[in-house]
């Protein structure tokens, strides 16, 4: 009678195991990339309601700043402002935009 004997077994003491993940290190990459999905998705929205604000307040300077310059519909009144010992006298303008800011002009008198 003669033995069978598979020479890739013989002088190996290493069990057989699979390899791969394990269903705990997939579920643990999986909560790391939502999170950082959603992380994202935070962000962008918090750049995008900054980039819609900080273009309102934008066109709102500039469309006063033109009414500034003509004059039109802004406050204005008379002032004198000391420069180095000078006294410079001429008309303050002022006109407010965005919620709580103002622009201020200062015109020389002749």
């Amino acid at each position: 009678m003669k033995l069978l004997i598979d020479k890739s077994s013989v002088g190996s003491t290493k069990t057989s195991r699979r390899s791969g993940f394990s269903f705990v290190e997939i579920l643990i990459a999986l909560a790391i990339l939502i999170i950082s999905v959603v992380s994202l998705i935070n962000f962008l929205t918090i750049a995008l309601r900054v980039d819609h604000t900080s273009s309102a307040v934008t066109e709102d300077l500039l469309y006063k700043s033109g009414s500034l310059e003509a004059r039109a519909s802004c406050q204005s009144r008379s002032a004198t402002v000391t420069v180095g010992g000078v006294e410079i006298s001429g008309n303050l303008y002022e006109i407010e935009y965005g919620r709580v800011k103002r622009l201020i002009e200062f015109e020389r008198s002749e």
